[in-house]
């Protein structure tokens, strides 16, 4: 029997035990598996020193999960990532104005402009529709995952809006095709879209992909072939330049401990649908859109409630409390208990 076999069988069994009890996973490393393979090199069984262990696969992938369990149980400050809304997206935009940097400025006013409306879009379509990262912004093998043609316009009778007359046709709605979706079990995707809100049109998601679109069609020549957020004789955007300007509007609101707090790409998905759940929406509206099962644990943890909701509830409960609601209940036990006592 080979190290790796060995050592991941006896792996395996602390790991179940130690996550019973929720064992801190670094224990692991520094006083279960070098006392394991000390034992092993004792007795002469083995003469491969720890980091052999270390490097074994199967230990490797069993201290992964045993690390994701953890994590859940036991959360921790610094790995806090906060839910970035619609609200930060649209105050990025005055963020970025004071930003340096050539991923954010320049001197030509033209380019300062697209690459800003760039950060600016890619935020609100992570929002909006509650993307994850690899569904809108991160490159795998060097291709864009979302791409101009993944986005269908309407106008307002139902027809489709061709590619060249975006911008020129007033969209009704638009539609994302997420067809590479990593919980995509059926193959056919999901296609969650909004509607146009012209008196909000700073904030409609419609307004914002029918602007972006045209503009970089018009002054740059992007095609529907092109990736949403790419703009021909630009750099791509990268996760790097997203994560510092949001990063930087978060500390911009006064947040506090925001050192701490992480926003990341993935906040944008987790801020879309605690601002869904925040608005009163049920939860399999708001599975719809992200892509969950309507009983998602993830969902669970992304869906808090906001203060608004809070306060619906608490005068929901004030007011029916003089209806007697309790009341229903005892009457309801009571005729069950009759019912069985009869029996």
């Amino acid at each position: 029997m080979t190290l790796s076999a060995v050592v991941s069988v006896v792996i395996g069994y602390v790991a179940v035990q130690c996550g019973l009890r929720l064992l801190d996973p670094t224990s692991i490393r520094k006083t279960y598996l070098p006392g394991i393979v000390a034992t092993f090199e004792m007795n002469r069984v083995f003469d491969s020193p720890i980091e052999a262990a270390c490097k074994c696969k199967e230990v490797r992938l069993l201290l992964r999960g045993f690390q994701r369990f953890y994590d859940k149980n036991h959360p921790k400050a610094s790995r806090m990532k906060i839910a970035y809304g619609m609200d930060l997206a649209v105050e990025s935009q005055r963020t970025m104005v004071g930003m340096s940097g050539s991923d954010v400025r320049s001197a030509d006013a033209r380019r300062d402009f697209t690459l800003r409306q760039r950060l600016f879009v890619c935020q609100a379509v992570g929002v909006m529709f509650m993307l994850r990262r690899s569904e809108h912004v991160y490159y795998k093998s060097g291709k864009a995952p979302l791409l101009r043609k993944h986005l269908t316009f309407f106008d307002k009778v139902g027809g489709t809006i061709p590619y060249w007359r975006i911008g020129l046709v007033p969209a009704k709605k638009v539609v994302i095709n997420v067809t590479f979706s990593k919980t995509d079990h059926s193959g056919f995707g999901r296609r969650p879209y909004h509607l146009r809100q012209e008196e909000l049109s700073g904030a409609c998601v419609v307004c914002i992909l029918e602007q972006w679109v045209a503009f970089t069609r018009d002054s740059y020549g992007a095609s529907e072939s092109t990736g949403l957020y790419e703009v021909p004789t630009f750099e791509n955007l990268s996760m790097e330049t997203l994560h510092r300007v949001m990063e930087a509007t978060v500390r911009s609101m006064g947040i506090a401990d925001s050192h701490v707090i992480r926003a990341t790409s993935h906040s944008l998905r987790y801020g879309g649908a605690t601002m869904m759940a925040a608005a009163g929406f049920p939860q399999y509206l708001i599975a719809h859109y992200g892509g969950w099962r309507e009983d998602s644990e993830a969902l669970k943890r992304y869906a808090k409630p906001s203060e608004e909701s809070i306060e619906r509830v608490s005068e929901f409960m004030t007011r029916v409390t003089y209806r007697n609601p309790s009341r229903l209940y005892i009457e309801d036990l009571i005729v069950r208990v009759r019912g069985s006592a009869r029996t």
